[in-house]
């Protein structure tokens, strides 16, 4: 009973993390995964997105993540300033970025923001339990006995290593991929979170930074779970 309650989670998660990246994340509802994971019903919940935000410079987490990947570090993109979320568009988020810490903002910072207000906006202290912040590349790392996969994630044999780390522990992932041959990485990086937070209730998760526990402003950890 319990491998089946298990297997029926699995799908959930990774059913809801497609249909978000496949268009859910342009409404300004809260995300399907996250809806789903403060109803309790898929458990402990590890998202792709930046949870715990600063005032001013960068994350340890951040920073301690791009030392696990040394050359694939550039997969690791800034947490963007707890004040970034009430900008509206790059231009506005730049000029708030130069006057606290002197850096611009760049399209792709720009265009995750609004996304990554939502999951603020959805979160507590109290929900953080459950839902965790973590990055694929950091697990498809831990699984590769702390070492980062070189190939890029976007090519076909970047594709094949990671497959090749999950099927150890998700003999369905192929199928999963298959069915959605449009977002194939994202499925992939989506079984990477599933991972993780399986890690998570098997009291087998570490976590950036290692050596303490930091808060921001609203008294969420901000902290990289792998």
């Amino acid at each position: 009973m319990r491998t089946k309650v298990a297997a029926s989670k699995r799908q959930e998660f990774v059913e809801l993390s497609v249909k978000q990246l496949q268009g859910q994340e342009r409404k300004h509802n809260d995300p399907d995964v996250l809806q789903a994971a403060r109803r309790a019903t898929l458990g402990i919940t590890v998202v792709d997105i930046p949870i715990g935000l600063p005032q001013r410079g960068p994350r340890s987490a951040d920073i301690e993540a791009r030392k696990i990947l040394e050359d694939r570090g550039c997969c690791v993109f800034p947490a963007p300033l707890r004040s970034l979320l009430d900008c509206d568009g790059q231009e506005s988020m730049s000029a708030k970025r130069v006057a606290i810490d002197g850096k611009k903002v760049n399209r792709q910072m720009a265009a995750i923001v609004p996304k990554i207000t939502e999951v603020d906006r959805a979160l507590n202290r109290r929900l953080q339990l459950r839902i965790r912040e973590g990055h694929p590349e950091v697990s498809f790392a831990c699984m590769n006995r702390g070492n980062a996969v070189p190939e890029k994630k976007r090519t076909p044999q970047g594709r094949e290593v990671r497959l090749l780390l999950l099927r150890n522990f998700f003999p369905d992932v192929d199928t999963w991929v298959a069915r959605f041959p449009a977002c194939k990485q994202d499925v992939i990086d989506a079984y990477a979170m599933l991972w993780t937070a399986l890690r998570v209730r098997t009291k087998q998760a570490q976590y950036l930074p290692a050596d303490c526990i930091q808060r921001d402003h609203r008294g969420l950890k901000m902290e990289i779970t792998y």
